[in-house]
């Protein structure tokens, strides 16, 4: 894996194959690395966070807008802004979360308040609230953010 530094943005690459095309978009198995499982510092580096996302295996297959008409069985270099992998990550996991804090905390107030509930009853209602927010971030993080495709050139 690669970085592409430039003054205000950070390029992550990757190098894969592309396995099938349908219409405009083309899938790309990227290639198998081991490097980041064994570096001391996989856990704080956006390349080793990258390769999660690039893993290799049937499921590792990245979906790409095929603009340079890659064929089947052609290498390609895909190329993704790391701020874009972290915004990504953020409206996966950040927005579900927040909405089951929020929610959570919103019932258990609700609850406490307008219903008089303690106890078990109290803890139910919360996490009933807590369940509804996580659904709640996910849908809206479904139907609102539509995740930037990294970017294919020939290679």
């Amino acid at each position: 894996m690669h970085d592409i530094e430039t003054p205000e943005q950070k390029i992550l690459t990757e190098q894969g194959s592309v396995v099938s095309v349908e219409g405009v978009f083309a899938y790309v198995q990227v290639d198998a690395k081991t490097g980041c499982n064994g570096c001391a510092s996989a856990s704080n580096c956006g390349t080793s966070a990258l390769a999660v996302f690039f893993k290799g295996g049937a499921r590792g297959l990245i979906k790409v807008n095929n603009r340079v008409g890659a064929g089947v069985g052609d290498r390609v270099l895909l190329k993704l802004d790391q701020s874009q992998l972290v915004k990504q990550a953020f409206m996966a996991y950040g927005i579900p979360l927040l909405g089951l804090f929020i929610v959570a905390l919103l019932f258990q107030w609700f609850g406490a308040s307008a219903f008089n509930f303690t106890g078990t009853v109290l803890d139910m209602f919360t996490m009933m609230g807590g369940f509804m927010g996580v659904g709640l971030g996910w849908f809206f993080s479904y139907k609102r953010y539509q995740p930037v495709l990294p970017e294919i050139t020939l290679y």
